[in-house]
């Protein structure tokens, strides 16, 4: 079972309190305190990694108004002695980290740093070289780098949340994406041009039914990968997902002014990121992730079913453009 260490700064609290408040979560493995100079208490709690919300809401709620309050979580890698959930069946039931921790994640990889613009450049130049060798290995190397996947998963949690500062980031880091790979592979296609002998290029060419499940289940499982904690799991999410060939396509069938190719192309990319951002909703709010402020929840609610209905319009009628062309 994994568990999590989450540490705790709380500068105002008396010793009776803290074990009035700490009783309420029944799921508490262990817990050290260490007391503050000038009152107040450090405290460490070992949990299981699927109560780290319950128990974070609980110490936001009693303890997160106070200044100087600080809570922060470690991921455990072991213990002794060895703890494997005891006889309670109810323990690990939820199966995810907290919102917390899944906020930091996608939010980390939804910024248009330096690191992540590199990562577009990268995988745009190798899957341009994969796609005009048709060298299916130097393929996969550019999806698994994978740099436009965090970002709509992102954006869906913000909607989950509510959150518009995730959500203008997510946006800004996908738009920033997309137009950086149209312009590299756009200029590639331009100065070397495409030839439409090469499969792994024409392949991209062609949308049908089957990628609209396969967007849509790795939609589920990368956001699944995320929720779990364990975003190495991803790398097969990345490959099957492969949002980064059908841009670059697009993108070099542009330059090479082959116009209706390259409308092909981005319509497969456009199919891959709606199923992305439609499985990514529903399996957060399959996963009960919330705003913690009651206050909030409502606002979130409606925002979260208001893009779900957007998203299940936007895949209906790329279905039936699809079946349309068919």
């Amino acid at each position: 079972m994994a568990l999590r260490l989450l540490q705790a700064r709380i500068p105002d609290v008396t010793r009776d309190f803290l074990d009035v408040v700490l009783r309420e979560e029944e799921q508490i493995i262990d817990r050290w305190e260490e007391p503050l100079e000038g009152g107040g208490f450090l405290v460490r709690l070992l949990l299981p990694q699927n109560h780290t919300e319950s128990v974070s809401d609980l110490m936001r709620r009693h303890f997160g108004n106070q200044p100087g309050f600080r809570a922060v979580f470690f991921p455990v890698e072991a213990t002794i002695p060895h703890y494997d959930g005891g006889r309670d069946d109810t323990v690990a039931t939820q199966g995810r980290i907290s919102r917390e921790e899944l906020y930091t994640d996608v939010a980390s990889g939804a910024e248009v740093s330096r690191i992540f613009v590199a990562a577009v450049i990268l995988s745009a130049v190798v899957a341009a070289i994969g796609l005009r060798r048709g060298d299916t290995a130097i393929v996969i190397g550019a999806m698994v780098i994978a740099p436009l996947l965090t970002p709509n998963i992102a954006f869906a949690l913000s909607l989950v949340l509510g959150s518009r500062t995730l959500a203008v980031s997510a946006v800004r880091a996908s738009g920033a994406g997309i137009l950086i790979t149209l312009a590299i592979a756009g200029g590639i296609g331009f100065l070397m041009g495409v030839d439409r002998d090469v499969s792994a290029i024409m392949n991209r060419t062609e949308v049908g039914l089957g990628d609209v499940f396969l967007s849509l289940a790795s939609g589920c499982a990368g956001t699944l990968a995320f929720t779990a904690g364990v975003p190495a799991a991803l790398t097969g999410v990345m490959v099957a997902v492969a949002l980064m060939p059908p841009l670059v396509v697009c993108g070099m069938l542009l330059g090479d002014g082959a116009w209706t190719l390259a409308g092909g192309a981005f319509l497969l990319c456009f199919v891959n990121i709606s199923g992305v951002n439609l499985a990514a909703i529903l399996t957060l709010i399959a996963q009960g992730i919330s705003p913690m402020n009651s206050w909030h929840k409502t606002p979130a609610r409606i925002v979260g079913r208001l893009g779900l209905l957007v998203w299940i319009l936007v895949m209906a009628g790329l279905v039936f453009l699809i079946l349309w062309k068919l």
